[in-house]
């Protein structure tokens, strides 16, 4: 489910950087729906719980209270990887 993947540049002037990101991306999905969706939190829940992720809950209750979102998205959760 973690993968990497390049953004696209905001702009035509943007220096490209191969700056890769990491995220969760739909398993078997096709480029039209790479991203999780909501239908997706449960099956992503049960991986972040056994593949050594955490939920830091207090950074969380922070962004959401902020209302710090993409347009018509919501934050579910953020996360941190315990083996790093």
């Amino acid at each position: 489910m973690v993968s990497r993947y390049s953004p696209p540049k905001l702009s035509q002037f943007q220096v490209s950087s191969n700056d890769c990101k990491y995220a969760f991306l739909r398993m078997g999905g096709n480029r039209e729906n790479y991203f999780l969706t909501a239908e997706d939190v449960p099956s992503l829940l049960g991986y972040i719980s056994a593949n050594g992720y955490t939920i830091d809950t207090s950074i969380t209750k922070i962004v959401q209270k902020a209302n710090i979102g993409f347009t018509n998205k919501k934050i579910v959760c953020i996360i941190k990887n315990s083996n790093v």
